[in-house]
């Protein structure tokens, strides 16, 4: 991924951790993380691990005979948290700073391509799996996300919000309201289960949850226009569209880590001038989503770090790296009989 280069060429390195130091603790802990999902879970599998996830009061005695086994696929797994919330933030840097987003988006939505076949194989054993698409695609869904932001923003600013504007604000409410619904559905069962009439219809209780949640997204933004000005509150209602929009595509495709991750990319984007509160919003979304997640947050401290400055050029490093370990993952487990 494209990384922020904020130095000319030739200017003295600051301390701190340059992007591709960063970049590089994202990708060993992808590959420490897949290690594990490829090859130790099918050899769990063997084990009868399978067996033991239907039956949980097989579990401690199956731990106990396979403790170094599972051990190390949990801590391994633990460990790979740490790289989608790097490859997000690069991703914004890389957003922010490259010279033409057309070329980046495409090489995005090339390698994603290049990378589900491998992909397919190292979780799935076949070569092509329609139910789950790999990170790229996500990333993809994450850049078109930001792409819109910025342009809606500015044609917003442009004609002082205007018509467009309310229309901005509308579908943003809407919209917040149909996707929240759907995306906190057990969360607001769990709120108002015991409120509601049992005899209500799922699309009836759907439309309810959308409701609640638009009418509470129509607050925040009529407190926002009070606060900021209508047309800050215009421009929040067109992000909020797009990246409902955005989330959801994620989540139909079934990409990796799905629609809360381009909420991920979003919140980052969003808080992208000051690099570890921008952090700090994307592991917080991310582990709302699975407490796995929470390791994550150690990655606070390299982003404190961060220099801003490029590093070494490996653009293309993490673009080879993903298909290519995939790839050389599944031959390991071909040939150990996984």
């Amino acid at each position: 991924m494209t990384t922020a280069n904020s130095t000319t060429a030739g200017a003295p390195a600051k301390k701190g951790f340059t992007g591709s130091t960063i970049k590089l603790i994202a990708i060993i802990a992808m590959l420490i993380d897949h290690t594990a999902a490829v090859i130790l879970e099918r050899i769990m599998m063997r084990e009868g691990y399978m067996l033991v996830m239907s039956n949980t009061d097989l579990m401690p005695a199956w731990i106990a005979g396979h403790k170094l086994l599972y051990i190390s696929y949990m801590a391994m797994r633990l460990i790979g948290r740490f790289g989608f919330p790097i490859f997000c933030f690069l991703l914004v840097e890389g957003f922010l700073h490259t010279h033409n987003r057309i070329k980046y988006a495409l090489r995005l939505f090339l390698f994603a391509l290049v990378s589900e076949i491998p992909f397919d194989f190292a979780f799935r054993g076949k070569w092509f799996y329609a139910g789950y698409q790999n990170v790229f695609f996500t990333l993809f869904l994450g850049l078109l996300a930001m792409c819109a932001f910025s342009f809606f923003q500015e044609r917003l600013e442009r004609r002082g919000g205007g018509v467009p504007g309310i229309i901005c604000l509308i579908t943003g409410i809407v919209c917040v309201g149909g996707y929240g619904s759907l995306l906190l559905d057990d969360i607001t069962y769990a709120l108002l289960g015991d409120f509601l009439d049992p005899g209500l219809s799922a699309f009836q209780y759907w439309i309810l949850c959308a409701g609640i949640y638009a009418a509470v997204t129509a607050l925040i933004l009529i407190l926002i226009s009070k606060k900021h000005g209508l047309l800050r509150a215009q421009i929040i209602g067109a992000d909020l569209t797009i990246l409902c929009f955005a989330a959801y595509a994620a989540d139909r495709l079934m990409t990796d880590y799905g629609g809360m991750g381009v909420i991920t990319i979003a919140l980052m984007y969003a808080f992208r001038k000051r690099p570890v509160i921008s952090m700090l919003a994307g592991c917080i979304c991310l582990t709302l989503m699975d407490v796995s997640e929470a390791t994550a947050f150690l990655m606070l401290i390299p982003i404190s770090k961060y220099n801003g400055q490029r590093g070494l050029n490996l653009k293309y490093v993490f673009y080879a790296f993903y298909p290519v370990h995939l790839g050389l993952l599944y031959l390991i487990c071909h040939a150990m009989g996984l």
